[in-house]
């Protein structure tokens, strides 16, 4: 009876161990009853030009020497439960990052080092709308995306993110009324187009194309798109993974109404000089603000042709 009664609780035991490998955030010593796993940073924001505040899953404690930042000096650190807010004697710089390094701890005594990428407050995000955008782009005629600007400001670490490539603008004034162009592929492009990061091209048939307030993981979405041709029979219509799981944060998010490819704009019908282009700035964030213009005008960085495509 006793190897039996042993037995049990052998097997009871090894049971909560898989289940605790299953959920990481809880995990126990199962004999000393105790939280062995570090805190995880959940979130992070700059919630002034020279404040950062940090939360984590748990309670934290801290030693202030634990903190550095490169080129400027930290004067004040902070907890309140889970969250830990960092003073800087200088604020950060606009459009560029400055790396946080630093070492945190549970009420256990469980430790974990970070080490991330700050970007500057930036309290002048100006108001804009993905315009227009193509993805079969050629040598003379690249891919690109363009931004209208509803309201003025600055685009300081405002970031477009696509399913390869990316681009994040700098310490950059606009207007309204101006028009912004980023080429995603290399060619020939206008006066004063930015270049995205990578020049791969965008994704020529199934995609989506984000603009974020920075390129942090948890930034804002200022706006978005969904595009397909429509064609593909897998992951909900897009033929890709990333795509179709994309696809669903944005709708759940409310960024865009619906997470199959039918619920995309079409760009069957779309080449290089036959852009997809927004109707005026009518934003309801689906595919019925959207037609695909003539051959031949294409019209980035001036107000979108009203002839399309039929």
């Amino acid at each position: 009876m006793k190897y039996l009664v042993l037995l049990c609780i052998g097997v009871v035991c090894v049971g909560l161990v898989i289940g605790c490998t299953e959920h990481p955030p809880s995990l126990l010593n199962i004999f000393a009853q105790r939280d062995s796993s570090p805190p995880v940073l959940l979130d992070m924001e700059m919630t002034a030009p020279a404040e950062a505040c940090l939360r984590f899953n748990e309670r934290i404690m801290i030693k202030k020497d634990a903190f550095t930042i490169e080129d400027n000096e930290i004067i004040d650190v902070s907890v309140w439960d889970e969250q830990l807010t960092i003073t800087f004697k200088k604020p950060l710089i606009l459009g560029v990052f400055s790396t946080l390094e630093g070492r945190v701890q549970d009420l256990a005594g469980n430790s974990m080092r970070f080490s991330i990428r700050l970007w500057a407050k930036n309290t002048r995000i100006p108001s804009l709308l993905i315009n227009e955008f193509t993805t079969k782009g050629s040598e003379n005629h690249p891919d690109r995306v363009e931004l209208a600007v509803l309201k003025g400001g600055n685009l300081a670490g405002v970031t477009i993110k696509t399913v390869n490539d990316s681009h994040t603008f700098g310490d950059y004034q606009v207007a309204s009324g101006d028009y912004v162009v980023v080429a995603f592929s290399k060619g020939a492009v206008e006066a004063g187009s930015f270049l995205s990061k990578e020049q791969n091209g965008l994704s020529s048939n199934n995609g989506y194309i984000c603009v974020h307030a920075t390129p942090e993981w948890n930034a804002e979405v200022l706006d978005c798109v969904l595009y397909s041709t429509k064609e593909a029979t897998t992951h909900n219509g897009f033929g890709s993974k990333e795509v179709a799981q994309m696809a669903e944060e944005l709708t759940q998010g409310l960024h865009w109404n619906g997470s199959m490819a039918k619920d995309a704009i079409d760009i069957s019908k779309a080449t290089a000089t036959r852009s997809a282009n927004r109707n005026g700035f009518i934003d309801t964030n689906s595919a019925n603000d959207w037609y695909v213009c003539a051959t031949g005008n294409a019209s980035f960085g001036v107000k979108n042709s009203t002839n399309r495509h039929h």
